[in-house]
């Protein structure tokens, strides 16, 4: 592993050191400061081979620019197969080293400006420390060009010569999923849930008259409450039945209404942003919001049940994206394989000039959705917004940020804001003990999860 680089590094003749890797900050935390002195790799392949890019760890590969400049099409290579491309290197870890490996090498330009950079040696434990002028001078063969971005130049030309994606306007974007003919009405059957929703005469058994409606539907809600996750022993027949003796009148009604808007539009199962992450972060954020409500003082918690849909239907925007932009959507998710750590709602606005958020927002508006679900989905990357309504975003954004570890969806780590734990009347401790209380029930949601993606 690292015996084998750092010789090829000494047969180099650069100056070079080992440095502990405990003795450092991980690169995943302190890629958004201004002195993350990691680079990183990213394996691509096109149709004469794999080749590795080598940019610095807070920069965003601009994935249809390295495309044009190395004159081929190129798609990530991730996962396994990565890893066993990585020969004799420990599983998950990329050395940003294309000739060691043998690979055709596509360096950064702004490498060679580094006065100190690192990179894992591949043992996870020994960390390389040089110049970027030596590092470029050990890449003698590689192609070297500019087509990372630093975030401060997301949004922006490089002299106006960068050629990008060509970007709608927010407006164009909201022209078109208005005028879209494709786009799909709210189904008749959201719409009974909906109004039953407001009725204060209705009962179990009408709720459950509506979902007999659907074989399908019913399937799912006999199917989740006999799930081991609820715990419950006894026998389960029928609808009603899950309703009054598992899972409850407002729990379903506000799974169901998420489960059919959610499927209206459909989409690959696969990808960063495919129906099967989608399902996964959402079960698990509209599990982990609703937790956090309950531990809110009851003078400010907002309704479990609108929590709940809201942690459904967040991300709604992205299958909509996905839905009605597929080349769009493709090559959004082809940034978020190249820049893993990156925010997705910045590769968005770089790529389409409008965020899933946003267009999710106007959907649900146009659905005529509760106001509540509408903020949460408009508002729930926002750190500093406020209104009546912002409890809801802001429970789905601390549940977010809690799931980034995962990976998940649009999920990233991150830490969660004072500010806005504040606002909600929550501790630290509070955040972490209901997520400590999920964490064990993670596979049998993402179980769950994986039923509504099929």
């Amino acid at each position: 592993m690292s015996e084998s680089v750092i010789a090829y590094l000494k047969s180099k003749q650069v100056n070079f050191q080992c440095l502990n890797i405990d003795d450092l900050p991980d690169w995943k935390d302190s890629y958004h400061g201004q002195d993350c002195h990691w680079i990183r790799a990213v394996l691509l392949r096109a149709s004469d081979g794999v080749a590795m890019a080598v940019l610095p760890a807070g920069y965003m590969l601009d994935f249809s620019l390295l495309s044009k400049l190395a004159k081929k099409e190129m798609e990530p290579v991730q996962g396994e197969e990565a890893n066993l491309l990585m020969k004799g290197i420990q599983p998950g870890i990329r050395v940003p080293l294309p000739e060691y490996f043998n690979f055709p090498g596509l360096i950064d330009r702004h490498i060679l400006s580094m006065d100190k950079l690192w990179f894992d040696s591949g043992d996870g434990k020994q960390v390389i420390q040089m110049t970027g002028s030596d590092f470029v001078a050990i890449c003698e063969n590689s192609f070297t060009a500019s087509f990372a971005l630093s975030k401060e130049l997301l949004f922006s030309s490089v002299d106006g010569k960068r050629v990008s994606v060509q970007q709608f306007t927010p407006m164009r974007i909201q022209s078109r999923i208005e005028d879209i003919i494709e786009l799909p009405a709210m189904p008749g059957m959201a719409l009974d849930i909906l109004k039953i929703s407001t009725d204060r005469l209705a009962t179990p058994k009408t709720l459950a008259k509506i979902i007999e409606r659907d074989p399908s539907l019913s399937a799912q809600i006999i199917g989740w409450a006999c799930a081991a996750y609820y715990g419950y022993r006894g026998k389960i027949d029928s609808v009603e039945t899950a309703i009054n003796q598992v899972l409850g009148y407002e729990m379903v009604l506000n799974m169901c209404l998420g489960i059919i808007l959610g499927q209206t539009l459909r989409i690959p199962q696969d990808g960063p942003l495919g129906l099967r992450n989608y399902w996964r972060q959402a079960i698990l954020c509209a599990t982990l919001a609703e937790r956090l409500c309950l531990r809110m003082p009851i003078q400010h918690r907002p309704v479990k049940g609108l929590v709940y849909l809201s942690g459904l239907l967040h991300n709604i925007g992205h299958l909509l994206l996905a839905h009605a932009f597929p080349p769009h959507s493709f090559v959004v998710s082809r940034f978020i394989e190249t820049n893993p750590h990156i925010s997705v709602n910045d590769i968005e606005k770089h790529v389409l000039g409008v965020s899933h958020s946003q267009i999710g927002a106007w959907l649900l508006q146009s659905w005529g959705l509760p106001e509540e679900i509408v903020e949460a989905t408009r508002w729930h990357h926002q750190e500093e917004y406020a209104s009546n309504y912002a409890a809801y975003s802001n429970l789905i954004l601390v549940a977010n940020q809690m799931i980034g570890r995962l990976m998940l969806g649009d999920a990233r780590p991150s830490y969660v804001p004072d500010a806005v734990l504040d606002t909600l009347g929550l501790s630290k401790d509070e955040i972490i003990s209901a997520w400590n209380a999920m964490e064990e029930h993670i596979p049998a949601l993402e179980a769950l999860a994986d039923q509504l993606a099929a």
